[in-house]
């Protein structure tokens, strides 16, 4: 079924919105895009609730379901890092790591193949992978991290576990080239 909405925007509004979800002048349908998505996320919000599905209680909850909807609809991957999370949903870095690990905590079977894809997408960039004895991938959430660190503890608990190095920049993480093969393998 399509939906249409007409929308109007304060110049302000306009600006504002630009600015907090990231949007460039250069491309005058990315911010209609974007609202478009969220909208299917909102509405999947309300679908829920109208079908009899249980809504949230808590504060924390509804912001878990909010997160799920978006991750669901809205973002490309699973891997939103925590300020734009903060800025979306008006918490801080600290909460917005925590509200991403328990909503990938819950809907692990309903996010499980976007993790897949997330991590598929990491690997794929990795253009520095050469015959050395390590690679350097660029991730950009803590969570992604953590989900794969889990994987590794699993599956090969031998292997060493993905990790910073003390010349690396904040996001750059140090991968050995068996768990590299392992990833690569395991996420084709």
């Amino acid at each position: 079924m399509e939906i249409t909405l007409d929308v109007s925007l304060s110049k302000s509004e306009h600006e504002l919105l630009m600015r907090n979800l990231n949007c460039d002048d250069a491309d005058p349908d990315r911010l209609k895009n974007m609202l478009k998505k969220m909208a299917e996320a909102s509405f999947n919000e309300y679908k829920r609730m109208f079908t009899g599905v249980s809504i949230p209680n808590t504060i924390s909850e509804f912001r878990l379901e909010r997160l799920y909807n978006l991750l669901m609809h809205y973002f490309k991957t699973a891997s939103p890092d925590e300020e734009i999370i903060g800025t979306l949903l008006h918490t801080s870095n600290s909460t917005s790591k925590q509200l991403i690990k328990n909503t990938y905590a819950r809907h692990k079977f309903d996010l499980s193949e976007k993790l897949k894809q997330t991590v598929r997408s990491i690997l794929e960039q990795n253009d520095n992978h050469s015959n050395s004895k390590s690679n350097y991938l660029e991730i950009t959430d803590s969570c992604i991290v953590d989900f794969i660190n889990l994987i590794i503890t699993k599956e090969k608990p031998g292997l060493t576990k993905l990790h910073q190095g003390k010349d690396h920049k904040a996001c750059i993480y140090i991968c050995q080239e068996d768990t590299y093969e392992f990833l690569k393998e395991r996420f084709k």
